[in-house]
């Protein structure tokens, strides 16, 4: 099916979903498949609480499900660069805190890295001025850097990269 039909089906399905809440799961299904994450989750975030929940939530293993809600959510050093988000910004991490900074963290060398997630991207839905609305959506290697190189090869002999800020930095193994 053309991209163009993909996304005119998945904007269908987000606003039947938006009447019937039961249809989200196949929607968050079907929006990780059309652009290549490994989850998908919409959630909420109280900046006064400090405290992130997700509505919804699909793809991902139980267990690390539970490890984020209860632990890395807290932790997670992308909190504060969502706070200065924009209602329709779609950003992927590089772009909210350095790569080698998110690589360092706890969360991402405890929770990320076992599961091969390597990047993720993050839309601010809505806003207000202590809380925001978002879906998130975590990239594994292989898709990401398919589709950060533009490379539909297999890549061996190459070390895959990610560029921040002109500079390019290799991607954690």
């Amino acid at each position: 099916m053309p991209e163009a039909e993909q996304l005119s089906d998945l904007i269908g399905a987000i606003y039947d979903a938006s009447l019937n809440p039961e249809l989200w799961l196949p929607v968050l299904e079907q929006t990780s498949r059309f652009i290549n994450s490994a989850t998908a989750t919409i959630g909420s975030r109280d900046m006064l609480q400090k405290h992130t929940s997700f509505s919804k939530a699909w793809g991902y293993d139980p267990h690390y499900l539970q490890l984020l809600e209860s632990h890395y959510l807290k932790i997670n050093p992308l909190n504060e660069g969502a706070a200065l988000t924009r209602v329709g910004d779609v950003l992927s991490i590089g772009e909210v805190i350095p790569y080698t900074q998110f690589y360092a963290s706890a969360m991402y060398l405890e929770w990320g890295k076992p599961q091969g997630y390597i990047d993720a991207i993050q839309a601010t839905l809505e806003k207000t001025g202590t809380a925001l609305a978002f879906f998130h959506g975590p990239h594994l290697s292989s898709a990401l850097s398919r589709r950060r190189t533009g490379s539909h090869g297999t890549g061996l002999g190459r070390s895959p990269t990610l560029t921040e800020h002109g500079r390019t930095i290799p991607l954690p193994g």
